[in-house]
């Protein structure tokens, strides 16, 4: 069985990886990224379970548009994860509630890098729908961003660290999982922005810009370049990931992360355009 990160391990468990990734030793690297940042199988039955309870099993997490988003619709067309897991909620019986908040709990007390972005964002709405209604759930639902912070040890640079060796690894996997990559691109987000924002006493504004720029223009947000982001050399690219990030930052966030209106996102000028020091900024002063 899998051990989570613990705050007393997960510097050295990085410094391990990095160091193993350094001397060539790609094999191990990935056995000891296994071994400290995936459970059992564990959190996916909970988080299948969580999906099943909210009839939402068959939906894909990060459809359709934010809810602030200019093509968003609302009505019939609205294919939004916010509503459609409000319906849900204004369905089930307070038994079936309590069961959620119990999922979710359980959880929170064992959470993985791997997978606390599924939880968080599913979480976050239901916090939202919860004071909304007034509902009873609302009181001791986990709190994830302070979750996902104490994964990497209250500090952004862990998150930096650790994405740029599992991109290292997955850089040189034949075999590499778009969906595996992926996860551990969004928990990484969430973990690193997390631990710049989670703590109002003590905002790192460039944790914040670094992973601002990171997710939204795929480089670094002081130098401007690609020493920070996704590969772009891998087979699978770095647009569905970046797009998938965006989706997550946006939901657990509340600010939009697509691109300005009107301009051409096809084209994926606006990567490079857009001053995602504005978006940065806003996170930080919220």
């Amino acid at each position: 069985m899998t051990e989570k990160f613990s705050q007393n391990s997960i510097k050295s468990e990085i410094l391990k990886l990095r160091s193993l990734l350094d001397l060539g030793k790609s094999s191990e690297a990935t056995i000891l990224l296994d071994a400290i940042t995936k459970k059992n199988k564990e959190s996916e039955i909970q988080f299948k379970y969580v999906m099943y309870l909210l009839d939402l099993e068959e939906k894909p997490l990060l459809w359709g548009y934010y809810h602030s988003h200019p093509a968003y619709e609302e009505g019939e067309n609205d294919a939004s994860l916010r509503t459609a897991i409000f319906k849900s909620l204004n369905n089930l019986d307070g038994a079936t509630l309590e069961n959620i908040k119990s999922v979710l709990l359980d959880y929170a007390s064992n959470p993985d890098i791997f997978s606390i972005w599924r939880f968080a964002l599913v979480g976050h709405i239901i916090s939202i729908w919860a004071a909304d209604t007034a509902a009873e759930i609302e009181s001791e639902l986990p709190t994830f961003d302070r979750l996902a912070s104490s994964l990497i040890d209250d500090d952004w640079t862990n998150s930096i660290d650790l994405f740029m060796s599992i991109t290292t690894l997955y850089e040189a996997k034949e075999d590499a999982d778009f969906n595996e990559y992926s996860e551990y691109l969004k928990s990484l987000f969430y973990c690193g922005i997390s631990s710049s924002i989670a703590y109002v006493e003590n905002i790192s504004e460039d944790g914040v810009r670094k992973w601002v720029w990171g997710i939204g223009a795929n480089r670094d947000s002081e130098n401007r370049f690609e020493e920070f982001g996704i590969s772009n050399e891998a087979p699978w690219g770095c647009g569905e990931m970046m797009q998938e990030a965006r989706r997550f930052a946006e939901e657990v966030l509340e600010e939009n992360f697509e691109a300005p209106e009107g301009t051409d996102y096809q084209e994926d000028a606006y990567l490079d355009n857009y001053d995602w020091d504005i978006l940065a900024q806003t996170l930080i002063d919220d």
